[in-house]
């Protein structure tokens, strides 16, 4: 029998001659160079969601693929003997059988498809293949990861929706990949799983209507339905939706805007005779979507009016889900994620899968309008829709409804279909939709008490929210370091370069300095900066906790910061204190980039991804063009947005959060100090917050060199003790719909296809309510 170093020689061997294993793709997998990646894969890599291939996903393989799994066989081995001669599919968002077909040479040459994939792409930057790309969506969503791959790019949908270049008889791909990226035109791929939506079984609707059964109340919801003149075809699909819903306690207020359609009127008469939770009333002259709604609203009698466009459609638990909900988090309001498709409402162009209740990300955009629900009592309370207004009428609604709010509860599952179409009046008039909503948002910061200033982002439906500061603000800034003097120099330098409006101290922590360059320099800034010396083991916990007690001063806020960070632009820190001199905000951090200014180091942090806590976007690209920045998933690296944590390499600290939570703790030396910190000061109340517009370079590491293993078991150990049942709850701000081995908000199909409503369903996809403990008038 084997033993198990020969059965790793092996496989080690066998995986080597596949030449399907990319080296540089797994680095940026596990985040650093290994000295042997392939037997790190094989051994351990695997089993903690690493992937071997950027068309390779470990995790989708045993899911899809149980025989594989039950055997107990290495997924990565069983493929290179058997699932690639077997076409078997090994990513979500890869064709193995379309790539194929696209790519017949690799047939006659008898080669693999991965490592035919690697070598054909080997000269294109290895980060942009990190994650095949879901879709590239043009227009108000600014959702695009990266460039669609050939082998899942849809030729026929891309030819159909852009005829200038069928007519130019230009190759579709071709055209796509050297203008049609660029010009933002909309793509979508072919993947079967990605355009496919899954719906609810018999056994799951046996298991909803059992659960609704042993509730002791059942909330009414109304559901509010303005038309006009709509398609015949998609006004059927919508009160279709309704009329499937699950839950039975529910009504469909109807308000017809005056419509000159014939059949408009056919079909509401139709489904309002056969169906009495169905009212219908008519205008006699056209108002708008915000006149129609009020008028459907003085027929509704529910608990909560939930609202509908005229053209989208409803997943048939929908309102099941809104009542439990109301039930279990009694929320004033609800939203839930929502799928964006093409006219075809079947075909998927993205998934919207939000965060919890962010308010400062709902100041930056409005990141939900579908599908939600608010207190019928709530709407009565502001007077429903501002008839005055002809679009963002929701998103006005919303923010009124904010205003009176206690409890905002999000339900994580795709219960809304949005059709997007050319004729609507959000892509009719953006820039109308771009002022109207600053003024919207403007007003609602006036009404709440809110010192700030509202500004137009160069993203469509995007904010920046400015606000004047507090004069009285004085910053301690602290850089603990040893030795790297012209390091510390230029991170020094360049705050004193970058910082002119801001009262604010620097403080050096000396931590056991023998370099003669970093004492020469140390003795040149003594008149103007603190340089405090420190002795003893390295404990980044102990050397921060031991400046902020050494120093004496009127300080409001503390940042902390590496001596390995580089300010390239003015502005930066006052961007921060912004946020930070609110006095709810505990921590703000700040967007980190490598040293090549090009690629994503930190923007925010996630708690329980790669199972402890990991970086928001690490690896991305910074910008999609020349000119223009890499939004992220639904604006995740350009909106201001709460966190559960950020890392300390750059954070600004309220002093007294800071003091409040006891500060850093120091049986953590080396790792997790800050996720710990920032927790601590969010259990107390406090926001932490990850301003996009404080924008920094990481050196990373030059102080304590890289490490190719786990530099801080013991660290790692305390820190899953003492958070280990708020990591298995899931970060609120990270959708559970999302892969947790992705920095790059990576949707994980396997949850969004489950047979739905079975054993932890619900507990899986369990609704979170936010209180909202802040008044702001």
């Amino acid at each position: 029998m084997a033993t198990q170093s020969e059965v790793e020689y092996y496989c080690k061997k066998l995986v080597e001659e596949s030449g399907a294993f990319d080296k540089t793709h797994y680095a940026l997998e596990v985040g650093h160079e290994l000295d042997d990646p392939i037997l790190h894969y094989i051994t351990k890599g695997w089993k903690l969601g690493f992937n071997p291939h950027p068309c390779f996903d470990t995790e989708y393989y045993l899911s899809e693929h149980s025989d594989v799994s039950e055997s107990k066989i290495h997924p990565f081995i069983h493929y290179l003997l058997y699932g690639a001669v077997e076409n078997r599919e090994t990513s979500p968002l890869f064709s193995v059988r379309a790539y194929r077909e696209s790519n017949p040479e690799i047939e006659q040459l008898g080669v693999n498809p991965l490592s035919y994939f690697s070598k054909k792409n080997k000269n294109r930057d290895r980060r942009n293949l990190n994650q095949i790309p879901e879709v590239t969506k043009a227009g108000d969503l600014e959702n695009v990861l990266e460039l669609i791959p050939e082998s899942n790019f849809n030729e026929a949908w891309y030819l159909e929706n852009n005829p200038d270049v069928a007519k130019a008889g230009l190759r579709a791909y071709d055209h796509y990949a050297s203008h049609g990226f660029k010009e933002g035109r909309p793509a979508i791929t072919k993947t079967k799983r990605f355009i496919q939506f899954a719906e609810i079984d018999a056994e799951g609707e046996r298991n909803i209507r059992e659960t609704i059964s042993k509730w002791g109340r059942h909330p009414l919801i109304s559901i509010i339905l303005p038309v006009y003149n709509t398609k015949k075809e998609w006004l059927i699909q919508c009160l279709d939706s309704v009329v499937a819903q699950i839950y039975p306690h529910w009504q469909l207020c109807v308000c017809d805007d005056a419509s000159t359609l014939p059949h408009i009127k056919e079909v509401l008469e139709d489904y309002k005779s056969k169906d009495a939770r169905i009212r219908v009333i008519y205008r006699e002259s056209n108002g708008f979507v915000a006149a129609a709604s009020n008028d459907a609203i003085t027929i509704a009698t529910g608990d909560y009016i939930a609202l509908l466009d005229h053209d989208d459609k409803l997943e048939k638990q929908a309102t099941f889900r809104l009542a439990l909900s109301a039930i279990q988090d009694m929320p004033d309001v609800i939203y839930s994620d929502e799928i964006i498709t093409t006219e075809n409402i079947n075909e998927i162009l993205n998934h919207a899968f939000r965060p919890s209740y962010s308010r400062e990300l709902y100041l930056s955009h409005p990141y939900f309008v579908h599908f939600v629900a608010i207190k019928k009592s709530i709407i009565d309370t502001i007077g429903g829709f501002d008839e005055s207004l002809r679009i963002s009428q929701d998103y006005d609604l919303i923010l009124r409804a904010l205003e009176h709010a206690k409890v905002v509860a999000h339900i994580p599952e795709a219960l809304y279909r949005w059709r997007t179409h050319s004729i609507s009046s959000g892509h009719q008039s953006q820039k109308d939709v771009m002022t109207l909503s600053t003024r919207i948002l403007q007003k609602h910061l006036d009404r709440t008490g809110v010192k700030a200033v509202v500004e137009p982002s160069p993203f469509f439906n995007f904010f920046n929210t400015r606000y004047p500061l507090n004069p009285e603000i004085n910053v301690a800034i602290i850089i603990p370091t040893k030795n790297q003097g012209s390091i510390l120099q230029q991170c020094v330098q360049s705050i004193e370069s970058t910082v002119k409006g801001v009262r604010y101290s620097i403080i050096i922590v000396n931590h056991d300095s023998t370099e003669p360059e970093t004492l020469d320099y140390f003795s040149s800034i003594g008149h103007k900066h603190t340089v405090l010396p420190y002795s003893g083991e390295f404990n980044f916990s102990t050397i921060n906790n031991f400046a902020i007690k050494s120093i004496e001063g009127d300080y409001t806020h503390y940042l902390l910061c590496n001596n390995d960070i580089e300010a390239i632009e003015p502005g930066w820190l006052e961007r921060m204190l912004e946020l930070g001199q609110q006095s709810d905000v505990g921590v703000v951090g700040a967007k980190l980039y490598y040293p090549d200014g090009d690629h994503i180091q930190h923007a925010g942090v996630c708690l329980g991804l790669y199972g402890a806590a990991e970086h928001y976007g690490k690896f991305m690209n910074k910008a999609l063009t020349e000119d223009k920045l890499h939004p992220g998933y639904l604006g995740s690296l350009i909106a201001t947005r709460e966190m559960s944590s950020v890392t300390a390499a750059c954070a600004l600290v309220r002093r007294d959060a800071f003091e409040a939570a006891g500060g850093f703790d120091e049986m953590l030396k080396v790792g997790f100090g800050d996720v710990d910190l920032c927790l601590r000061i969010k259990r107390l109340g406090y926001r932490i917050i990850f301003c996009p517009h404080a924008e920094l370079i990481h050196h990373e590491s030059y102080s304590r060199g890289k490490s190719t293993t786990d530099p801080h078991l013991e660290d790692s150990a305390f820190f899953q003790a003492r958070w280990g049942e708020y990591i298995k709850n899931g970060d609120e701000f990270y959708n559970v719909n999302l892969s947790v081995f992705s920095t790059t908000w990576q949707v994980e199909f396997k949850k969004n296809f489950p047979e739905k409503y079975h054993g932890k369903y619900l507990e899986i996809f369990k609704s979170r309510p936010t209180l909202i403990t802040k008044k702001y008038n």
